[in-house]
């Protein structure tokens, strides 16, 4: 009672030696769906995402694809942000989903084609990765799966130096690597990986407006303050982004900066 599982079929350990592993997956999450037991899905893969975890459960034929999908869009964001109402589309909910270009209880691969993303209802345009190379959180994640945030925080500054042509070094690696540290609830590490993006890209309002959620969420009102102001100050300085894209990062800041301010009335 009171417990989630995350699934976690995907993973970066070795099965060399083990017996028939997708038979246990199989006969596992049997056991827990049909226990009533409360399922998230997630890998802990240094490369793979929840979307590679899905299709996976998808080919061991456990759940029906309307079971997937409720757990896969429903479910696993309801036990990642259970302070949000987030995971549904009902009256009051926060308008936090995505769009995908066709319907996936059709065509399952459809969860991978995403049109539009909308973040507390705001469309979200996040930059493109640099193409055809690995992201610096790949060489991060060890450290941070062993609970080593420092050593994590020293590989980025290392490689940054001795092999900045190796890895994608572009804002989205580390904001997507500060954002998954938040969805686990580690939000410690989040501020300080996201403050790290900060950093190296100081004329970001993007890179600060993930910072001030960060900080939101570690309960820090008057840091989150900063960083929503340095928003607005790196929009008004800036003329990056596409329009809509800016007027929702301001839209955004600014509504966060009445609450945050009102909150330390």
């Amino acid at each position: 009672r009171h417990v989630t599982v995350v699934t976690t079929v995907v993973s970066h350990r070795s099965a060399e030696g083990s017996p028939d592993l997708e038979s246990i997956h199989r006969d596992n999450l049997r056991l827990l769906h049909a226990a009533g037991v409360s399922l998230a899905l997630g890998t802990d893969h240094p490369a793979l995402t929840v979307i590679d975890e899905a299709e996976r459960i998808r080919a061991l034929g456990v759940f029906s694809d309307t079971t997937l999908l409720g757990l896969l869009a429903g479910q696993t964001a309801q036990v990642i942000l259970p302070q949000r109402r987030v995971g549904t589309l009902t009256a009051g909910a926060e308008a936090s989903f995505i769009v995908l270009a066709g319907n996936p209880l059709v065509d399952f691969a459809q969860i991978r084609n995403v049109s539009l993303r909308f973040k507390r209802g705001l469309r979200v345009d996040p930059p493109a990765p640099a193409p055809g190379k690995p992201s610096i959180a790949e060489a991060m994640l060890p450290a941070l799966m062993q609970g080593k945030l420092d050593s994590a925080l020293a590989i980025y500054d290392h490689m940054l130096v001795a092999r900045p042509d190796s890895f994608d070094f572009g804002e989205q690696a580390l904001n997507q690597l500060g954002f998954a540290m938040l969805s686990h609830r580690q939000t410690a590490g989040a501020v300080a990986i996201l403050r790290k993006n900060a950093e190296r890209f100081p004329q970001s309002a993007n890179a600060f407006d993930s910072l001030g959620e960060a900080l939101v969420a570690a309960g820090r009102t008057q840091d989150a303050i900063a960083a929503y102001e340095r928003v607005l100050r790196n929009l008004a300085e800036s003329p990056r982004g596409a329009p809509e894209y800016r007027r929702n990062l301001e839209t955004r800041a600014r509504a966060q900066l009445e609450q945050l301010r009102a909150a330390t009335r």
